[in-house]
């Protein structure tokens, strides 16, 4: 699993339970596809009498949900393609409960995580088919730089380096106002908890939008019995920024 790419690995057992811990940083920020390098390595490498496979997210090192399914219907379904048996055996626990106690770890310590994470992001500004012209741009890359802190909590800093535009968004002309800004765009601290046990909150304080102090906050509910989120996003600035950047 470390060398796929995953974090903060940890193996153990707890009775006839294979237990890993684990953060993806690296496959799109997908846990899907996490989750099925898990399980299936889980399902075909781990002691022949393991019944069942949990597989506990992290993010920040914060546990947020613990997935867990029948090994044998696992190893069934990567054979012949047929998944009824393991959505049957699925169960998903949100902010699963510590039971390292209870667990014996091949290793104590997990795997390390990484210190700092580099992401490259392709940003487009864009009209279309206008009176003035047929196709007019503003391309820019954001950097974006992620150093984790502690458990939670993270400093989040994003750069933006315009590559080039059309004139038509030139200093003066018609769509001057939607060309990037190069620059610092955002440097903030962000910090992720629970609230209860079926509200994940974030929160980030910082500079925004090209140096617009405030902050931002969001909530997410799970709502009970169903696959459905609700979520809440608020904010604050010192000023208005600019709802183009």
């Amino acid at each position: 699993l470390i060398a796929a790419g995953l974090e903060r690995v940890r193996v153990g057992r707890r009775g006839s339970d294979l237990v890993v811990e684990y953060e993806n940083q690296r496959y799109a920020r997908n846990e899907v596809d996490a989750l099925a390098l898990v399980f299936g390595l889980a399902a075909e490498l781990g002691p022949d009498d393991v019944a069942r496979v949990h597989a506990l997210t992290l993010k920040n090192g914060m546990r947020l949900y613990d997935s867990s399914l029948d090994r044998a219907a696992y190893r069934h379904f990567l054979r012949d393609g047929s998944a009824t048996e393991v959505r049957d055996s699925l169960e998903w626990q949100i902010q699963p409960s510590d039971l390292s106690g209870q667990t014996h770890w091949v290793d104590a310590c997990a795997s390390p995580a990484s210190k700092l994470r580099v992401e490259l992001h392709p940003n487009l500004n864009y009209t279309l088919g206008t009176e003035i012209g047929a196709f007019d741009y503003s391309l820019a890359a954001d950097v974006q730089a992620t150093a984790p802190l502690w458990r939670g909590g993270s400093l989040v800093a994003t750069y933006t380096a315009p590559l080039g535009h059309s004139t038509n968004m030139d200093d003066g002309a018609a769509f001057a106002i939607y060309r990037h800004r190069g620059g610092l765009k955002t440097a903030a601290l962000q910090q992720s908890w629970w609230l209860g046990n079926r509200i994940l909150a974030q929160g980030a304080v910082g500079s925004f939008y090209h140096g617009v102090a405030g902050a931002q906050a969001e909530a997410a509910m799970i709502v009970p019995g169903r696959d459905d989120v609700i979520r809440l996003r608020g904010a604050t600035y010192e000023r208005s920024p600019d709802p183009l950047f």
